[in-house]
């Protein structure tokens, strides 16, 4: 059924959404070219939280701390069964507050099977929408561009080594390799100063009524002789003279991109550049399993998935100026390996013994990051040399790094887990306990090479703003009117959880099954590995201001855990299954239990939230107040803040 059901971009966990109670909130991540699984892991389960759902695979978890997101998507030709319960758990899962979904990966068997697939898609293929009859003016095309190619294949039997070793009945391999590659592009209409705008020239610069929109001298504000607020004069003929450009100001001049096409309104030259960048993701999935057979009464498997997934975000193809989000190159790498050994002690005692690891590894970076861009721009040696700085004019197209151009996480959950099945008389226990161990590295770069903006109201009339002024202008002059730098740290959190539990599914009549659970679970406090957390306390009396409140720095001044461990999670489950006709056409269903969602899941695990004193922010702003600016562009501010941790 698996294979047969038509899977968009064939992501197995689509699946989950056949369910009744389960409502997908990124409904535009629906798995065709799904490659960051943030999205689709935003799946609320009877009305549950997003991020609050356990997914295993073959009994071994598959998520990732940060946000509790899937890890590893396995190819469909891999899956054997596919189960997901919504409600009633019994006491074996915890640590959720939605559902929990869990999948069985193939094994070998004594004959050689295999698969061998590719599914295509192409615009060429594709209908056009029913009101698109002629080709679009700028790209020529009736249909958007799509390229996406999936291909892979599957083989699985036992292990034989010529001359060595035949595995017949004891030794089984399964392997899969699958890669997809995707390519669209989309269009993006921008607008850039023109060409006489580049030079200065604003004497035709006019706003949306054909009014020619008036420049001010930003050197010339002073305070209004004739009464309050300032006055400026005017800049003669609205050109700003070359002698007066900002060095900085021209360098990074260079990196934003000309008018490409005609403006969509020629009086405002609006929307005068147009971009088809492409962007290319490719995603490799590799599955190997291999089961082996001891004796009748031990036996063990082994299964190792990775997905490795790279977008190469172009942006608007502007390269190390690029202003876009996902203008970066996102290396994605999760991998998942599960050891599971099975002991049948007696025909009616198993134990199961299962080690778990899952990680993920992602750097994002920016196009310039590394490349010493602040340098190459001639910007003052007081901003760090990371990235190329984030310029924000008023009215045109912003350049430069965005807050989140470049950063790394890495994260991983180590789990080991144990438990029986003892089956007596008209009795199914199940006892067990699951231990976890939590790590998330974290850093996020930011603005650390500063954000920069121009607004139009430095070169405006401060009388009468309104109409006035212009953002390029004002960027052309150097006049910084406000922005930011950040200093932003690394993290490093780590925690372990445990849930122990015992579970007797009694058949107490032919027709009424009790299932009765005790669950307890316990975690530790998330700790900063560098101690770099603090927190405000209201109810600490400062020694500086003699009131109360003060902050307080994990390791020096407060605990360095900064959560409290709560002990008495005891989740109870009772539910019942019967056959209301006893012909076993109708059964009627029930399940009550308390289930705890502990630190490990979503994003109390750590973030820069509670990092004040390791954290940094520089404003740019306006020594004294009034319309002046932060500073000049080429020359930079006098100081930034450096965060100074307990000091």
């Amino acid at each position: 059924r698996i294979e047969q059901l038509p899977l968009n971009g064939r992501h197995v966990f689509n699946l989950v959404k056949l369910v009744a109670g389960v409502r997908p909130v990124d409904r535009s991540a629906d798995g065709f070219g799904e490659i960051t699984n943030q999205g689709f892991s935003q799946i609320t389960f009877n009305g549950g939280p997003v991020y609050a759902n356990q997914f295993f695979i073959d009994g071994g978890m598959n998520t990732v701390p940060v946000h509790n997101e899937i890890s590893v998507v396995p190819m469909t030709d891999a899956v054997e069964e596919f189960k997901v319960e919504t409600n009633a758990l019994k006491a074996e899962f915890g640590q959720t507050s939605g559902g929990v979904v869990n999948v069985a990966t193939k094994a070998g068997t004594n004959e050689i099977h295999g698969s061998l697939y590719e599914f295509f898609r192409n615009d060429a293929l594709d209908a056009r929408h029913a009101f698109a009859t002629t080709p679009d003016p700028v790209t020529g095309r009736i249909k958007p561009v799509l390229r996406y190619n999936q291909y892979g294949g599957t083989l699985g039997g036992p292990v034989w080594i010529p001359k060595t070793y035949n595995g017949k009945n004891r030794t089984f391999f399964f392997v899969g390799y699958e890669q997809w590659r995707h390519r669209t592009s989309s269009v993006e209409r921008r607008t850039v100063p023109t060409l006489a705008q580049r030079e200065g020239d604003f004497s035709t610069t006019f706003d949306g009524l054909g009014n020619l929109i008036p420049l001010f001298d930003p050197a010339t504000t002073r305070p209004n002789p004739a009464g309050s607020g300032f006055v400026r004069d005017p800049l003669p003929g609205n050109i700003v003279p070359k002698n007066r450009m900002d060095p900085l100001s021209l360098n990074v001049l260079e990196y934003m991109p000309k008018p490409n096409k005609e403006p969509e309104d020629r009086l405002t030259n609006a929307l005068n550049f147009l971009s088809l960048a492409v962007t290319p993701v490719n995603q490799g999935v590799t599955n190997i399993r291999i089961d082996h057979r001891f004796s009748e009464r031990d036996s063990i498997f082994s299964r190792y998935s990775v997905t490795r997934n790279t977008r190469q975000g172009t942006g608007l193809g502007l390269g190390p100026a690029d202003p876009e989000t996902f203008a970066r190159r996102d290396q994605r790498d999760n991998h998942n390996f599960v050891l599971t050994e099975t002991h049948v002690f007696s025909p009616t005692i198993i134990n199961e013994l299962k080690a778990n690891f899952t990680r993920q590894n992602l750097p994002f970076l920016h196009p310039s990051f590394g490349e010493n861009w602040p340098d190459k721009l001639g910007m003052p040696k007081i901003f760090p040399r990371e990235l190329f700085p984030r310029i924000e004019i008023g009215g045109v197209l912003a350049i430069g790094a965005g807050s989140f151009a470049a950063g790394i996480r890495a994260q991983h959950t180590v789990q080991l887990a144990d438990s029986v099945s003892i089956i007596k008389g008209r009795h199914q226990i199940k006892i067990g306990t699951d231990q976890r161990w939590i790590r998330l590295n974290w850093r996020r770069f930011g603005y650390i090479s500063g954000q920069f903006s121009f607004a139009s109201s430095l070169t405006g009339n401060p009388q009468r703003p309104a109409g006035t002024g212009i953002g390029m202008a004002t960027f052309l002059l150097g006049e910084v009117s406000g922005g930011t730098q950040e200093f932003l740290p690394a993290f490093s959190f780590h925690s372990w959880s445990n849930g122990s539990y015992i579970q007797d599914d009694f058949k107490l009549t032919p027709r009424l099954t009790l299932n009765l659970g005790l669950r307890y679970d316990f975690s530790s406090a998330p700790v900063e590995r560098h101690n770099r957390h603090s927190n405000f306390d209201p109810f600490v009396i400062n020694p500086q201001t003699k009131m109360l409140g003060v902050l307080t720095y994990s390791g020096v001044t407060a605990p360095r855990t900064f959560v409290d461990r709560d002990r008495n999670n005891f989740g109870p489950r009772f539910g019942f299954a019967y056959d209301l006709t006893g012909d076993g056409k109708t059964a009627v269903r029930g399940g009550y239990g308390v289930v705890y969602l502990l630190t490990e899941s979503g994003d109390t695990q750590g973030d820069d939230s509670n990092a004040f004193g390791f954290s940094a922010s520089t404003p740019f702003v306006a020594p004294g107040g009034g319309p002046f600016k932060a500073f000049r562009f080429s020359e930079g501010p006098g100081s930034l803040v450096i965060p100074l941790g307990p000091a």
